[in-house]
């Protein structure tokens, strides 16, 4: 059984999070992108971790869907939930925003965007992630010996490092840990860099993959449970010391590395390696070059605000959250006291 239960839903920070946890020597959080993939064998994770990693659990995005409930809810301890919280309001408006932003970001890059009807797009939020108090029920809060409710709020700048060494102490008993030093972590650019700036270099006839990430995305592969094996981007090939100089849209003077699979790197021999990265990062800086104004374009186009809602579209969101919101403030009253936008938007 995994030790713990990670609920953080769609848009609420459960990337970054998981990254800051996953930092402790003495636990891990299987991360719901990995552990979807296994539903069939939801146990796999752990078996890999377990014999090497005292405190091991679970992370989840879906509330909505019954039968993943079920089999995550079976396969935890009732010992601790961590639940991840955010503003409702605030939320619904940065991801109508972010589809704004994905519906001018996609065709210029050639590929096809399909966007949310207003009304779909309000019941998406309201059935999968502006719903703190079904997130909740769905999987029985009430019987956890602990339920720890933390909010996007407090994961941001820097709270973030106390907040993740209190969870740290909260699973693994540990007064003395030292916190790394974080960065927050703005994930649209981060994704942006990560998706969108790829390279390839052929070499003895084999292609190769390469990709920009921004200092700071460090989440870099995938573990399949199932077969036991990492996939990530973990060898690190050359290094952009100052983002903006490439892409100033992205209003980060961070450093851009590029990473490429370290197997297939260290098979490739020592004198070629050189010349490759040199290639490779001439045709990323150009790529990112070119991506620049097209980010820049999508972000303007975010412009989002509550008064673009009609009537009938306000009261959609207004049915959708107002008596789970009443719910959640019964059980969680301090969390649900700091959502200053959605209170005002209920009156309350």
């Amino acid at each position: 059984m995994y030790d713990f239960l990670l609920l953080a839903p769609h848009a609420h920070a459960s990337h970054s999070l998981i990254f800051y946890l996953n930092q402790h020597t003495r636990m891990h959080v299987a991360a719901y992108t990995s552990i979807s993939r296994s539903l069939d064998d939801v146990h796999a994770y752990r078996r890999h971790f377990e014999d090497w990693i005292p405190v091991v659990g679970i992370a989840t995005k879906d509330y909505d869907d019954a039968k993943t409930v079920k089999i995550i809810s079976d396969a935890t301890r009732r010992a601790t939930l961590i639940q991840i919280v955010r503003d409702p309001i605030e939320c619904f408006v940065s991801q109508v925003r972010a589809r704004q932003y994905r519906a001018v970001l996609i065709p210029q890059l050639g590929k096809k965007f399909e966007d949310f009807t207003p009304e779909a797009g309000i019941a998406d939020a309201v059935s999968r992630y502006i719903t703190p108090g079904a997130a909740a029920e769905a999987y029985l809060a009430d019987s956890f010996e602990r339920h720890v409710v933390v909010d996007v709020a407090d994961l941001k700048g820097d709270r973030s490092a106390a907040t993740v060494a209190q969870l740290w102490r909260q699973l693994c008993g540990d007064d003395n840990v030292d916190a790394p030093t974080f960065q927050p972590i703005g994930s649209r650019e981060f994704v942006l860099v990560r998706t969108y700036s790829r390279a390839k270099a052929d070499v003895a006839g084999r292609s190769r993959a390469f990709t920009a990430r921004l200092d700071g995305d460090h989440w870099t592969g995938y573990f399949n449970a199932l077969t036991g094996t990492y996939q990530g981007a973990e060898a690190r090939v050359c290094t952009f010391p100052d983002a903006s100089e490439l892409m100033p849209s992205l209003g980060s003077r961070l450093p851009i590395h590029v990473f490429t699979d370290a197997e297939m790197w260290h098979s490739i021999h020592p004198s070629l390696r050189q010349p490759i990265a040199r290639l490779v990062a001439k045709s990323l800086a150009e790529r990112l070059k070119r991506l620049d104004p097209i980010h820049a374009a999508a972000k303007a186009a975010m412009t989002f605000t509550l008064a673009d809602l009609t009537p009938v579209q306000r009261d959609l969101v207004r049915f959708g959250i107002e008596e789970d919101y009443a719910k959640f403030r019964k059980r969680q009253p301090a969390a649900a006291e700091r959502w200053t936008q959605t209170r005002e938007f209920l009156g309350v």
